[in-house]
């Protein structure tokens, strides 16, 4: 994924044209080290939600996600009948 297309996401979209941030799905932010630093998120609105972490890390002078923990695809897909 690219900056532009999580830009252009519809949901991101619309939080930028309200103003608004997305503080609220960070459930922990904290550097794991001098050049390292982990982000879990899940949506504030459903206590069920599944959690997504990244880390990102120092090169040089620029933080770089190297890693994004997924949850079980079956924790994400709405369950069939």
């Amino acid at each position: 994924m690219t900056p532009e297309a999580l830009l252009s996401n519809p949901t991101v979209l619309e939080h930028r044209e309200k103003n608004e941030g997305f503080g609220d799905y960070m459930t922990y932010a904290f550097f794991s080290g001098p050049t390292a630093f982990r982000i879990d998120m899940k949506d504030p609105n459903k206590a069920d939600a599944p959690t997504i972490g990244a880390t990102m890390t120092l090169d040089g002078a620029r933080w770089r996600v190297t890693n994004v923990t997924l949850p079980p695809l079956t924790s994400l897909a709405p369950t069939l009948d």
